[in-house]
């Protein structure tokens, strides 16, 4: 029989489908407890019915539990590997010992303790695929995204963790439902063996002596598979509520080798966090809880089954993303905005300060006496002088120089001088740098040594010869007799003739008209002089 197909929890809550081999139940989450939902019979009707289901909510997460009679528990020892090398072991036991069975998992509990020490693997594998396959066909059929398969066996070693058990050997007894019974036994926190059991439907007071009974089989299955040594003492841990405590309570049922805690479901609920209503002896719903808590790796689902909730958590991730970026795209944009408009606001301020200093340095200047150059002009001046004079350089020496020399030759009139200092024993045509690249012939070079220096001054004259009668050969003459008369100087250190009145070069030829006047614009001249900054 199937329950109710609508389902009064929202869209979007998570689910768990819990698989006991005769239905399929749904427990739905509703602010971290899980309330019972649609139960889906196995069978075509069931089948069908599940279809249905999952039409109107095909695209909310689940997790299968499965709590079957089909599973198988395999104890192997495996040589110490680490890493990849581990997994690749694993897996190649696994493909040997179980073929072609899809749904297998294996844990790893420890090292043996001699010997070689190797490691202890649990495998355990669902041997009837067909119990799951036409309820995955249905979920893969409408892309249902199936978080993973897990094993309830598996699963209650976590619940443990909340009995805070202290027993090397110790066995959980629960009841899942009517006449259903499942025993899983643990050596310290690890998992050997689990068993469910079927109970025949009787009163209770049979129901509980079924229930030891069972714990008694068990135990000897146990002593035979040498998982529980003889003479060892079992701590059987029994789930139940009730009347079925109160029926446990009359018997004495600890002997010498087994003794029975009770274990209240209602407080165990409690503290999974289900509230203090919990009034049934069935650890279905506990189960359930705990997956919902504290869920693990996935046991047995393919990576073709949880395609589509891998899909589902890149497209969540893509939209977290976007909106992240949407979100400091605005933050970045308003940001942005408030600092061009501080921006604007700073902008107009300083524009009015500039117009109104503008107009007070106007009003300033038109008080003032006229001068001969600008202001700009006479700034750079003085700026010039000062550092002239903080450098303790000054081109009034040189000018002495060539004061001197031209007191002998009054034809010779100067227009422009050129001055600068340069670095001792830098390249001199790149320190030089004053009238090259002129083109000029017909030069010549009177070095004179002197003194070494850190700096030299350099300076060069631009002149011509005035009044000019025409004569090249006297004014020729004049401009050697005077470069001469510089060189003879002790502070000069090179004297060079950069241009003459008559370019005398051989490779140049000489050009005039007969019987035309002569012009003081031909005889003009340039001298360069090096002179050492230490005499001067």
């Amino acid at each position: 029989m199937t329950s109710s197909l609508q389902s009064g929890f929202s869209p979007v809550a998570r689910r768990i489908f819990y698989l006991d081999g005769r239905q399929l139940s749904v427990y739905e989450s509703s602010h971290g407890v899980v309330q019972a939902g649609p139960v889906f019979q196995c069978g075509e009707q069931g089948l069908a019915a599940f279809d249905g289901y999952l039409r109107a909510t095909a695209s909310v997460a689940a997790c299968l539990l499965v709590d079957v009679v089909d599973e198988e528990y395999r104890r192997e020892t495996l040589p110490h590997v680490i890493g990849q090398d581990r997994q690749t072991l694993i897996k190649h036991r696994a493909r040997r010992a179980f073929r072609d069975i899809p749904y297998w998992h294996a844990e790893l509990q420890g090292r043996e303790p001699g010997g070689r020490r190797d490691d202890v693997v649990l495998y355990t594998v669902l041997s009837n695929e067909a119990v799951l396959t036409p309820w995955l066909e249905v979920m893969g059929h409408h892309r249902v995204p199936l978080v993973g398969i897990y094993s309830l066996p598996l699963l209650s070693a976590g619940l443990l963790r909340h009995l805070d058990l202290a027993s090397e050997h110790a066995l959980l007894v629960s009841l899942q439902g009517p006449g259903r019974l499942r025993q899983s036994f643990f050596q310290g926190p690890h998992l050997k063996i689990s068993r469910l059991a079927h109970l025949p439907a009787a009163q209770l007071p049979r129901e509980v002596a079924a229930i030891v009974d069972e714990v008694e089989k068990l135990r000897r299955y146990l002593t035979s598979l040498r998982l529980l040594p003889r003479d060892t003492v079992l701590d059987v841990y029994l789930l139940g509520h009730g009347e079925m405590f109160t029926e446990l309570q009359r018997d004495t049922l600890n002997t010498s080798l087994t003794r029975y805690h009770l274990i209240d479901t209602s407080a165990l609920a409690w503290r999974l966090g289900m509230g203090d209503d919990f009034g049934l002896p069935y650890g279905e719903r506990l189960f359930v809880q705990l997956l919902l808590r504290n869920r693990p790796a996935n046991h047995y689902a393919t990576s073709d089954q949880t395609h589509y909730y891998a899909m589902q958590r890149v497209r969540v991730a893509m939209l977290g993303a976007s909106a992240v970026l949407f979100l400091g795209s605005v933050l970045w944009s308003a940001l942005q905005l408030v600092d061009g408009l501080m921006y604007r606001e700073r902008s107009a301020a300083v524009l009015q300060h500039t117009a109104f200093y503008s107009q007070r340095y106007q009003q300033a200047r038109a008080a003032m006496p006229p001068v001969p150059v600008e202001p700009a002009e006479l700034k750079r001046a003085v700026d010039t002088a000062r550092v002239l004079v903080q450098r303790s350089l000054t081109p009034l020496p040189v000018m002495e120089l060539f004061g001197q020399a031209l007191a002998a030759y009054p034809a010779l009139q100067i227009h422009e001088l050129e001055w600068r200092v340069r670095e001792e024993g830098a390249d001199r045509d790149q320190a030089e740098g004053v009238g090259s690249g002129r083109g000029f012939v017909g030069t010549q070079r009177l070095r004179v040594p002197g003194s070494p220096g850190v700096r030299s001054e350099i300076a060069v004259l631009h002149g011509q010869i005035f009044p000019f009668d025409g004569d090249f050969r006297k004014a020729l003459q004049m401009v050697n007799d005077f470069a001469q008369a510089l060189s003879a100087g002790s502070s000069i250190k090179d004297v060079e003739v950069l241009s003459l009145p008559l370019n005398v070069s051989s490779t140049e030829s000489l050009k005039g008209d007969v019987g035309s006047s002569p012009d003081a614009s031909q005889a003009r001249f340039s001298v360069r002089v090096g002179v050492d900054r230490g005499a001067s």
